[in-house]
């Protein structure tokens, strides 16, 4: 009994990392654009809903922190420090969801998973076009190393 509960969760690992090893990249479709630097996807059929489900976070860039849901009733900032980073990280989705007008899906590629369970790292192009460079070149994400909590006070 005991080793089962040391073997299943490796079967288990197993069945849901190998899929992505296999591949030098992976053509995910384009779910929802969640925030700024995290778009929404599924696994296809690979594994059964809600385990199909992960968000793809994008590698190398950090974007403001979305306000509440009901931001534009309330004026509620949620995880937003103001209200410009706020303006700003609704810019960023906004610019992100209109990468995406007219793709079904994206490129991810020099991926790995993330340090928060659930979602995958990786370098994300939405019709040849790299997400991370088109959001710093718009002044919408700054670069970011993945290690470091924040990167950029986006109330100056």
């Amino acid at each position: 009994m005991g080793s089962n509960k040391i073997i299943l969760p490796i079967i288990f690992a197993y069945m849901l990392f190998f899929p992505i090893i296999a591949y030098a990249y992976m053509l995910l479709p384009i779910v929802e654009v969640y925030d700024g630097d995290t778009i929404k996807t599924h696994m296809d059929s690979r594994l059964p809903e809600p385990l199909n489900k992960v968000s793809v976070r994008i590698k190398g860039i950090d974007t403001p922190e979305m306000p509440a849901k009901s931001y534009a009733e309330t004026g509620k900032l949620g995880r937003a420090e103001c209200v410009e980073e706020a303006e700003k990280a609704i810019k960023a989705k906004e610019f992100v969801q209109m990468m995406a007008i007219g793709f079904k899906k994206m490129k991810v590629d020099n991926f790995d998973w993330g340090t928060y369970g659930g979602r995958i790292v990786g370098d994300v192009k939405i019709g040849g076009v790299d997400v991370a460079d088109a959001l710093i070149k718009e002044g919408l994400a700054v670069p970011y190393d993945g290690k470091s909590a924040k990167t950029h006070n986006w109330c100056e």
